[in-house]
């Protein structure tokens, strides 16, 4: 099942043979407030194979429900960015985000084609980031279901996908990624996410107690 909660299956980390990775106590749960309300966050980091650091972040706070997923390539390997934002405001309904983005040019990635409904025009600051394969849907919360198998369609591509390493693309893999690192690298003191468009761009606020 796909939930804000429990972001990480285990058949995702057994599809990209990840390990855990042990995060400081301080980093791994923390609870603060948003909008006045009791928040709670918990993140988890893994490493293996392909992915030389992966985690996931799950918040939530009375009906509010987000849970965000980014695993980053090894900088030899020129494989895109696996990210994934569910995103439930507690109005009984939920936006998915998942996709495979590029880093570097290579080798496009086939996946099937799935119908569901389109979770409305992306934000031109969002669009660079995601290829044109991306899954972007709003649908209610009691069909979250129907997005699993597409989410892990991507996760099984990825897994699939084994270019040779290519030691001399490692600084232009590093350039690539680090946008991204940048932009998430606070979620575990705040639940700015990969797909910061699932929200209003300003609903990121979060402060510890």
């Amino acid at each position: 099942m796909l939930a804000a909660r429990g972001m990480c299956s285990e058949e995702m980390l057994r599809a990209l043979d990840l390990r855990p990775v042990a995060l400081s106590a301080g980093f791994a749960s923390v609870r603060g407030s948003w909008k006045g309300a009791p928040v709670e966050l918990k993140a988890r980091a893994y490493e293996g194979g392909a992915i030389r650091y992966g985690r996931c972040i799950e918040l939530w706070s009375g009906e509010l429900s987000i849970g965000n997923a980014l695993f980053l390539p090894r900088f030899d390997m020129p494989l895109p960015v696996f990210g994934l934002d569910v995103v439930a405001p507690g109005h009984g309904g939920v936006m998915v985000a998942a996709d495979l983005s590029p880093m570097v040019p290579g080798a496009s990635i086939d996946l099937p084609r799935v119908e569901l409904p389109s979770g409305g025009e992306l934000p031109q600051w969002c669009k660079r980031w995601f290829s044109p394969e991306a899954l972007y849907t709003r649908l209610p919360l009691a069909e979250l279901n129907d997005v699993a198998e597409p989410v892990l369609a991507r996760v099984r591509a990825l897994a699939a996908t084994h270019p040779a390493p290519a030691p001399s693309r490692e600084a232009e893999m590093a350039a690539a990624q680090r946008p991204t690192a940048r932009r998430t690298s606070r979620t575990t003191k705040g639940w700015g996410c990969w797909g910061a468009c699932s929200e209003r761009r300003g609903h990121n606020g979060f402060s510890e107690r």
